[in-house]
């Protein structure tokens, strides 16, 4: 791999003696042929620079394994920076380029045809919607709708749109983050617009259950986690207001949820 043009990289930015020192131990342990030191990369490099990263290891020639490290950076730890490296890709068909040949895998249990995923927002259209970059499959033994309720249901007036889109069209997965993120090749053009409050709510409390009861197969923990901690607020508010009926509808348990066998 030529690391030249991440010799490069280092040198235009602006950083701490620390900073510099730590990219340049990075750049070593790339040149030994260590992908996870990529990360030394997206921790330093920061906002402003982060998405040039993905650029400069085609340039140079990076196997599959260090772009995938790189992109899972932007999108788990530095998701402002995404926009830009979108941007730098060309746009999104480009970017989807970038993710072909970073090789993601998507896990297993994911049918081979259709596959449903889930986005959910506020204050924007659907179309800007289907629009997004950030596509959620659930996790294994739960809903994608019921992720993406999950994270929109915090603020006022959410929205959920729900798209099938063949297995093939899906060039990244990343499973740092519950629900799953996936992205389309393509704008989705056909998908369903939820606005219901009590149907994202039910949703949300599903998920908040699974988070609760390790179906995910993340520790959890409302105190150091926020999401967790909306997870536990969210079954406090569905508990203390004793909606047995309504949590049955949702098809919630007050004492488990079934782990799914794959």
């Amino acid at each position: 791999m030529n690391v030249q043009a991440l010799a490069r990289l280092i040198a235009t930015v602006p950083c701490s003696i620390g900073q510099r020192i730590a990219l340049q131990v990075g750049l070593r342990l790339i040149v030994e042929g260590r992908p996870d030191a990529t990360g030394a990369f997206v921790d330093y490099l920061g906002a402003a620079h982060t998405a040039r990263l993905v650029p400069v290891l085609i340039e140079a020639g990076a196997p599959a394994e260090f772009l995938r490290q790189a992109i899972r950076g932007v999108v788990l730890f530095d998701h402002k920076s995404l926009p830009g490296l979108v941007k730098l890709a060309g746009g999104r068909r480009g970017f989807a380029e970038w993710c072909r040949r970073a090789e993601f895998e998507l896990p297993a249990y994911l049918p081979e045809g259709d596959v449903t995923i889930a986005r959910g927002t506020v204050n924007c259209t659907p179309e800007e919607n289907a629009a997004g970059m950030h596509w959620g499959i659930g996790c294994p033994g739960s809903d994608p709708f019921d992720g993406a309720a999950f994270f929109a249901c915090g603020w006022p007036h959410p929205t959920v749109v729900v798209a099938r889109v063949h297995r093939s069209a899906l060039v990244y997965f990343v499973d740092g983050v519950l629900p799953y993120e996936v992205l389309p090749e393509d704008v989705p053009t056909a998908y369903e617009v939820v606005t219901d409050q009590d149907r994202i709510m039910e949703g949300a409390v599903r998920f908040a259950y699974h988070k609760k009861n390790l179906v995910c197969g993340k520790p959890y923990n409302p105190a150091t986690d926020r999401f967790d901690q909306l997870a536990a607020e969210l079954i406090a508010f569905w508990e203390g207001k004793g909606r047995t009926e309504g949590m049955a509808a949702a098809g919630v348990s007050r004492d488990q949820v079934v782990v799914p066998s794959f």
